[in-house]
């Protein structure tokens, strides 16, 4: 009885000693190996911090997570973050399916425009999701943002453009495509985002991610955002200067097999072109600014004092019909018959 409990006793020390070692040593491998991994990520170098484990959650997080442009002179990351947590989803488990979860707190994403390849930063490699799959032996469920903020910045031009929404919430759930999970086999997004200092952003999307051709439908607006925030924008592409304004977008797609059907809305209201000191500009830039000033004067609804169109888009996704003529007809429609009513219209059900 002695020698068997002795046998007991060893075989506790070395299991308790092996998951010592293994949860001191866990992070430096994962590090080692996400670091690797992410770096496999075609034109991309990636940088990362602290790597800590959780093994009652099952789950482990990656601090200060970079990713950057190894070709050209692009200033700021494609990628960044303060933690990215990948873990098992434990409430599935109570459906019986084992599949794990992604949290990202506090992420970064700057898409930079340039005349250069080089210097662009417009997208990404399509391998860069196989990698991420690569980091957590699950299929991954779900998917959160806490807090994100998106940039579109533009270093050539001057001013330099950095137009840019906050506070990026998004929650993506049956990403698994699994009527286990849910009741449906289309995976949803909804998101919002804040547009400084008043403009707002909602989008909702159901997809089927694994149909053979893309099936999806999306309801999206932003609203209220204030012209004046965008004044860089408007002087380095329009050579105009708001001095007054608000600017909304209403979008409702439907994507069956490819096929697209759907409209953008946008509006503007209460728009003021400022001058600016033309003694300074060129005949051609005085010019464009008056033009556009005309325009707006004269396609201005007076009761709503707004300008607005619908552009209807169809056909197929790899080519869609935006409908010139229909949008030509509704901005006259807007500026001299009636308002286009701002907001959704009910297209996606």
């Amino acid at each position: 009885m002695k020698i068997a409990r002795r046998k007991i006793y060893y075989s506790v020390a070395v299991l308790v000693v092996l998951l010592v070692v293994a949860h001191v040593s866990l992070p430096f491998v994962l590090h080692w190996y996400v670091q690797r991994t992410l770096n496999k990520i075609n034109g991309y170098r990636a940088n990362i911090g602290l790597v800590t484990v959780n093994l009652f959650r099952g789950a482990y997080a990656v601090r200060q997570v970079k990713l950057e442009k190894t070709s050209g002179r692009v200033p700021v990351p494609f990628f960044s973050a303060d933690a990215v947590d990948l873990s098992v989803e434990w409430k599935q488990l109570f459906h019986g399916a084992v599949v794990g979860q992604i949290g990202i707190d506090r992420p970064t994403l700057n898409f930079v425009n340039s005349p250069t390849p080089e210097a662009a930063q417009t997208s990404i490699d399509k391998d860069w999701m196989r990698r991420v799959k690569q980091l957590f032996p699950l299929k991954i469920n779900r998917f959160e943002i806490f807090g994100g903020d998106i940039h579109f910045r533009d270093f050539s031009r001057q001013p330099n453009v950095d137009l840019f929404m906050t506070n990026v919430h998004v929650v993506a759930v049956n990403l698994t495509n699994s009527r286990r999970l849910s009741k449906s086999l289309m995976a949803v997004i909804d998101a919002t985002g804040y547009v400084p200092p008043t403009g707002s952003m909602k989008l909702h999307l159901e997809a089927n991610p694994f149909a053979s051709k893309p099936t999806f439908s999306v309801a999206a607006e932003m609203t209220d955002v204030q012209l004046t925030q965008w004044n860089d924008f408007l002087r380095a592409y329009g050579g105009v200067d708001a001095a007054k304004g608000s600017f909304s977008v209403y979008t409702e797609m439907k994507v069956n097999r490819g096929n697209l059907q759907g409209y953008i809305k946008p509006i503007f209201k209460d728009v003021e072109i400022a001058r600016w000191k033309e003694h300074h500009e060129s005949v051609l830039k005085v010019v464009w600014k008056k033009i556009v000033a005309g325009v707006a004067e004269a396609l201005k609804n007076q009761p709503k004092n707004q300008i607005a169109t619908r552009i209807p888009l169809n056909g197929d996704l790899e080519n869609p019909n935006p409908g010139i003529l229909a949008t030509v007809g509704e901005l006259l429609r807007n500026a001299f018959i009636q308002a286009l009513f701002p907001g959704l219209e009910g297209f996606v059900h």
